[in-house]
């Protein structure tokens, strides 16, 4: 973690939660004087501000040793506080180590120089910082409590957070690795960086923490808290004055936590506290130098009952420095790279372990390339071997006139049938990289720019991104790596993938891995289709780091960014999340464009079954689909589909005479993918055709269709036995 500020830092707020609990006799004293010398503001209000520090070596909770005993005697804190500056004399002492260390020998770390040094208990010589309960030791935890911190997601959080596992990505590692929040609520001291600048203004107090830089604002103006469904880090703070104190009130905590955590049962939960967490604090200028400070934690979901603590800010000498928390450029992505790395060692000694004969025998399961019974390069499906849910899947298909699973649908079958992004067995960092290849090859910026950003969180190194950006030689990849880019370009570039390429795709990846990789390029073809179609552009203010062939016609609307007008948070769907925030910006994205849309369900009561399957036509041959046109230009007939028209389609002839509606669906899906750009004036024909309702689901079916496809031909999926092919390749 980040152990570069210095002890003259400061920076952040006092956070924390409590209704004040009753003074102690020693921190009572001051308060009488205090109310006739506060200092004031120029508006009138107590004035609070400057550099305060609120460090202490008092623990937390009262130490067992002194168990009934709330304060220290005057000789006890004296060799307490003898105590501590005998250890800081100990760590600042010159090493004893002049040679070298032995390999994986302990190098050390930064010594007291580095840290606050603290060597004083607080000024009303309590044994702990709780003052309530009595006996200066956190409440009993509820049950639901223990559960939540001993269940299996909570220990391997805990494992991973402490380095005993590695972590799956970054939404794993604790939020002050993440450079995100250190302190919580309350802000309990640590060994360092213990400083808050307090500023005032009129209707409101800011107070800025050191550690991580973060701001807290407190609003003294009567507004409500934020709706319950807003979580912050800081949570949603309120104000008010009660004479010269200042009283806060803090809701709405995002994965709240307190420091200094003694008891194992505790210290599991790495002092998570609920959402349920409500803070009262109690802010009082007692001296030119001092803020009393008391908070009380509310939070019945973690605690039996509330509890209360309190302790002193000091005033400090400035300037606060900024405390930088670099670990978040390299740091974090070093330790999912790390993690990765592991991985591919472990790998790489299981595949060691193989024999060349189960070697060939794993990659030669297809007997020239296409099995004969399933007619594409996987062996007919196995239905034990596949979970619940895709043998429902298998059920159905074997129930219904086909009689078994057919196509795309079958081929999927054979994945891992998992949330692919997330969960699939190849890992996050290569799915991303899969999704990278595909929006490189389909020319679509935005989804390039928002999975850049996740691969670099996976740990996908930014040598093997710009080799993927430029469409650079891939010599230089690691074979797995390379491989996934070679398939993406293969069936994006020439709709096909050669049995060469296919069988070292298999050999490298194994059937449930490239059933996934080609499964993922297909969907997001899908996703492709979706934001070509509507020009979803970057988001305001970011940076196009995708090379195109073309410029992107200026039809879009400045809010969404897209050809469609931003709706209301209320109508837009929810995106993606990563560690908790949206893959897509709000209003903005795929899902975006789908909340115009009706749905698919609807579609054929809409716009009739022939122009549907006028829009499958057009995508399998944007696609050279074999499979796909084939099986479909008899429905299409049987729809309406005149002859003349599906050979306009068929041969890509000009749409001279050809009905306006028809002639403004072909041309769409041509540019879209053809050119991966579909110009201003093609869209508006679309539009004024269709209307935005109606095209939107209906690029949504061409999308499916196009995913179909890519799937398809990376299997090389012959026709039925017995059918003649009807469309002649390019």
């Amino acid at each position: 973690m980040n152990h570069r500020a210095l002890r003259l830092l400061g920076t952040v707020a006092a956070v924390i939660v409590a209704v004040s609990p009753v003074p102690s006799r020693a921190e009572a004293q001051p308060r009488a004087a205090a109310e006739a010398t506060t200092p004031r503001t120029p508006w009138g209000d107590p004035d609070l501000q400057g550099i305060w520090n609120n460090g202490t070596i008092t623990p937390l909770e009262r130490p067992a040793d002194r168990a009934d005993q709330a304060f220290l005697d005057a000789e006890e804190l004296a060799a307490v506080e003898r105590q501590a500056r005998d250890r800081v004399d100990r760590e600042n002492a010159p090493s004893a180590q002049t040679g070298l260390l032995p390999v994986g020998g302990n190098v050390g770390a930064y010594n007291s120089y580095w840290t606050e040094q603290n060597t004083s208990v607080v000024g009303t010589m309590r044994t702990s910082l709780i003052t309530d309960p009595a006996d200066g030791r956190l409440p009993a935890l509820t049950p639901e409590a223990l559960a939540r911190i001993t269940s299996p997601e909570w220990r391997r959080l805990a494992d991973v957070q402490q380095g005993r596992v590695p972590a799956d990505g970054p939404e794993e590692m604790g939020l002050s690795e993440r450079c995100l929040w250190y302190r919580g609520i309350p802000s309990i001291p640590t060994g360092y960086n213990n400083n808050y600048h307090f500023l005032q203004i009129p209707g409101a107090v800011v107070i800025l923490q050191e550690h991580i830089h973060d701001l807290r604002l407190i609003f003294l103006d009567e507004r409500p808290h934020l709706p319950a469904r807003i979580r912050q880090f800081a949570g949603s703070s309120r104000g008010h004055w009660e004479g010269d104190t200042l009283v806060v009130e803090t809701t709405n905590l995002r994965e709240p936590f307190i420091r200094r955590w003694v008891r194992p049962e505790h210290s599991l939960s790495r002092g998570r506290l609920s959402e349920a967490a409500r803070v009262t604090e109690r802010f009082t200028r007692i001296g030119p130098d001092t803020l009393d400070y008391q908070f009380t934690i509310d939070d019945p979901e973690t605690w039996t009952r509330p509890w209360s603590g309190a302790l002193p800010y000091t005033r400090t000498d400035g300037p606060m420095f900024e405390f930088a928390c670099h670990e978040g450029n390299y740091g974090l992505l070093n330790i999912l790279a790390g993690s990765r790395a592991e991985e591919r060692a472990e790998r790489r000694r299981e595949s060691g372990s193989l024999t060349a004969g189960s070697a060939v025998a794993q990659a030669g399961q297809l007997p020239d390339d296409v099995h004969p019974v399933t007619r594409n390069r996987l062996p007919p499906i196995d239905r034990t071997e596949l979970d619940a849910e895709r043998r429902a899947a298998y059920d159905a298909a074997a129930a219904s006139p086909s009689g078994a699973p057919t196509g795309a649908a079958a081929l999927r079958l054979h994945g891992s049938g998992t949330l692919l992004r997330w969960e699939a067995p190849l890992g996050r960092r290569l799915i991303e990289l899969t999704i990278l290849t595909a929006a490189r090859e389909l020319d679509q910026p935005f989804e390039w720019a928002l999975h850049e950003i996740e691969a670099i969180a996976v740990g996908l190194e930014d040598e093997i991104i710009d080799i993927v950006r430029h469409r650079k030689p891939i010599a230089a990849l690691p074979p797995r790596e390379a491989i996934i880019v070679e398939v993406g370009r293969e069936l994006f570039g020439t709709r096909s993938l050669a049995a060469d390429t296919y069988a070292r795709a298999l050999r490298l990846l194994g059937k449930t891995n490239l059933v996934d990789v080609i499964d993922t390029l297909a969907r997001y073809a899908m996703v492709g289709a979706e934001l070509t179609g509507f020009n979803q552009r970057m988001p305001a203010g970011w940076r196009q780091s995708l090379p195109l062939p073309f410029t992107h016609p200026d039809d879009i609307h400045p809010d969404s960014r897209s050809r469609l007008p931003l709706r209301s948070a209320e109508t837009t769907s929810t995106a993606s999340v990563l560690y908790g925030r949206l893959l897509s910006p709000s209003g903005l994205g795929p899902n975006a464009i789908r909340t115009y849309g009706a749905g698919q369900e609807t579609l054929e009561g809409r716009v009739g079954r022939r122009i549907m399957q006028l829009a499958i036509l057009v995508t399998a041959r944007a696609h050279d689909s074999q499979y796909e046109w084939t099986l479909n230009e008899s429905p299409s007939r049987e729809a309406g589909l005149d002859a003349e028209l599906i050979d306009i389609v068929r041969n890509g002839l000009a749409l001279d005479g050809v009905d306006e509606k028809d002639a403004a669906l072909i041309a769409f899906g041509r540019e879209m993918f053809g050119d991966h750009n579909v110009s201003a004036a093609t869209y508006a024909r679309a539009e004024r055709a269709f209307g935005v309702q109606d095209l939107v689901d209906i690029v949504r079916l061409m999308g499916e269709h196009a995913a179909e496809a890519i799937v398809l031909q990376g299997f090389d999926q012959q026709l039925p036995e017995g059918v003649e092919p009807l469309l002649p390749l390019r």
